[in-house]
């Protein structure tokens, strides 16, 4: 029985073999179908994904690499029956607009037993709607990765509003995105709805002193956070108060392992007692941190004996780790 069918970088794919292919899928055991860099549009993602049913055992669709969202319409609304084995699900690297996601999001519950949806590099945000509104009942997403999109402060006090649908995500990544101030702090105060969450991506945006600040000061309890990236697209400079909102945070994430602070500067005294916070947790072990930031007179290998620092020559150098 075939489980794994690969077609990609075959240019071209059209709807006859889509529809040969998912006749014969409750025959073939599909576990595993990549389509990805085919030229796949919306027409023909609206016919894939009105027979996907079909596929009874399919678990991965890798859809990367194709034109996907660049009609502006609702090619995933053409779901209309549960989707019980599918897992995963990569669209990334595509045209996903807010539209087309919204259609997405309409239809999750659809998809019950997903774990993983990849929008990586799309245009997510470009439309400034709330597409992450459609999500009207809990699902039990584990990762949704984000990053490289559009997405501002709109579009994520969207995705704020539905956190307490997506109770079970694990690994949640929005960096390289649009997100100010403002989306940050609304981000932070619903956080605490998904308790499961290990990783938490958000740098790379442009949020200034007064969003980190609210973000560490109204994040809640995450019982099972292990590495958080908090970081802007330009220096931002933290006075003391700041800086100690951050210490006071480490006492609410009680299993962090690494946290990581690039583009992120304070003095001396906010550094150090930033320092002396981290060594006092029971979990902490890494701080990533711009080397060029470090507080003049500050030797990070004389703070603490417990905290690794990971320092790095500027903020691309990040992306190595």
């Amino acid at each position: 029985m075939l489980e794994k069918l690969n077609l990609s970088d075959n240019p071209g794919i059209c709807e006859d073999e889509i529809t040969l292919l998912t006749g014969l899928g409750s025959n073939l055991n599909l576990t595993d179908l990549r389509l990805w860099g085919v030229g796949l549009g919306d027409v023909s993602l609206q016919f894939l994904v009105a027979v996907l049913h079909r596929l009874s055992c399919l678990e991965n669709l890798y859809l990367s690499k194709n034109n996907l969202g660049a009609t502006g319409t609702q090619p995933f609304g053409a779901i209309h029956q549960p989707i019980v084995s599918l897992k995963v699900l990569r669209l990334s690297c595509n045209k996903i607009g807010d539209v087309c996601l919204k259609s997405l999001m309409h239809v999750l519950h659809h998809l019950s037993h997903l774990e993983e949806l990849d929008l990586r590099y799309n245009n997510i945000g470009n439309e400034g709607m709330e597409p992450f509104a459609a999500i009207q009942q809990p699902v039990r997403l584990q990762n949704l990765y984000l990053q490289h999109n559009k997405i501002g402060d709109v579009c994520l006090k969207s995705l704020a509003g539905v956190m307490h649908h997506l109770s079970c995500l694990k690994h949640l990544d929005l960096s390289n995105n649009n997100v100010r101030d403002e989306g940050m702090e609304a981000l932070s105060t619903t956080l605490h709805h998904a308790p499961c969450m290990e990783v938490l991506n958000l740098k790379d945006n442009p949020v200034m002193e007064v969003g980190i600040k609210g973000f560490a000061q109204t994040i809640g309890i995450m019982p099972a956070l292990k590495e958080m990236k908090l970081s802007s697209v330009q220096t931002v400079n933290l006075d003391d108060t700041a800086a100690m909102s951050i210490t006071s945070m480490l006492t609410r994430l009680p299993m962090l392992e690494c946290l990581h602070l690039l583009n992120i500067s304070m003095s001396t005294a906010g550094f150090q007692a930033l320092a002396a916070g981290m060594e006092e947790h029971t979990t902490l072990q890494t701080l990533g941190f711009a080397e060029h930031l470090i507080p003049e007179g500050v030797d990070t290998n004389k703070i603490g004996t417990k905290i690794t620092f990971q320092l790095f020559s500027q903020v691309g150098d990040e992306n190595m780790v």
